[in-house]
């Protein structure tokens, strides 16, 4: 997986996070690439389906079967004062972690080279209504089911919320 991290988060602690939510899912993490970003909104995602991109500070191409966009909730200052001064750390940890199985439940789905991609309707469905999302939510039960939750990778999301603890919360 090669990461580019636009948070002041170590890398070590993301990659290790992202590593397992990926294999949670039973996706092949080797050659994807992520972009972690920084959010005031909360944590979000997006996955590419693409075999190359153009990111980071170089602007080089970087091959890949996949890439995807996380975003953590991290203020601009340790200072800054917005909705979730008062979020808990290890939430936000949480969160990240779902967000980032869901997403590379689509990275699983675009690695796999037998999958239809039509939708039968001249209507765009609801989000929710998607069969990419349903398949990616469906990889995501299945890993609940499988006993790899978020008790699964415990000790890697309470190493990125004691992360968010010592940078960004003010007491």
């Amino acid at each position: 997986m090669k990461l580019l991290n636009r948070t002041p988060i170590p890398d070590d602690i993301l990659e290790t996070l992202l590593v397992k939510a990926g294999r949670a899912v039973g996706a092949k993490t080797t050659n994807t690439v992520v972009q972690v970003n920084r959010c005031i909104h909360g944590t979000s995602g997006i996955a590419y389906n693409c075999t190359w991109v153009r990111w980071g500070a170089s602007k080089r191409r970087l091959k890949c079967d996949g890439a995807f966009r996380i975003t953590l909730p991290l203020p601009a200052g340790p200072k800054a004062r917005t909705w979730y001064h008062l979020l808990d750390p290890l939430d936000a940890a949480v969160r990240f972690f779902e967000v980032a199985r869901h997403e590379w439940g689509h990275i699983r789905d675009y690695q796999n080279p037998n999958r239809t991609w039509s939708i039968p309707t001249r209507r765009r469905l609801p989000h929710d209504r998607r069969p990419v999302e349903i398949r990616a939510d469906n990889y995501v039960f299945d890993a609940d089911e499988h006993k790899h939750g978020a008790e699964w990778a415990i000790e890697e999301i309470v190493a990125l919320a004691v992360e968010l603890e010592k940078r960004y919360v003010t007491h």
